[in-house]
């Protein structure tokens, strides 16, 4: 293991996985009364409500992670959207980018 410089910090080659895979997860977000709507725009099946836009995305990319993860582990290919869903009238875009 590598020991810190004289700042405290870590070297970022070795603090840093080098075969992490990232993907990008489009999502488009409705909020309404007491609740925030969310959807994957490039992965159909995800979609869900929550009390806010913070805690609508944490189960969005929890969800859309462990979606792609079990099909790259299955063999399996990932069935992206291509083009992405339209996004519909009230619909905010976000675009997060999702480490496996």
């Amino acid at each position: 293991m590598s020991q810190p410089d004289s700042h405290g910090e870590l070297p970022l080659s070795e603090a840093s996985p080098a075969n992490v895979p990232v993907f990008a997860c489009h999502v488009f977000v409705t909020c309404g009364e007491g609740a925030v709507t969310a959807r994957v725009a490039n992965l159909a099946g995800i979609e869900l409500t929550a009390a806010n836009e913070r805690m609508a995305l944490a189960k969005i990319v929890a969800t859309f992670k462990q979606q792609v993860a079990a099909r790259l582990e299955q063999g399996q290919p990932i069935p992206w959207l291509d083009p992405i869903a339209d996004i519909r009238p009230g619909e905010q875009p976000r675009l997060i980018a999702v480490h496996l």
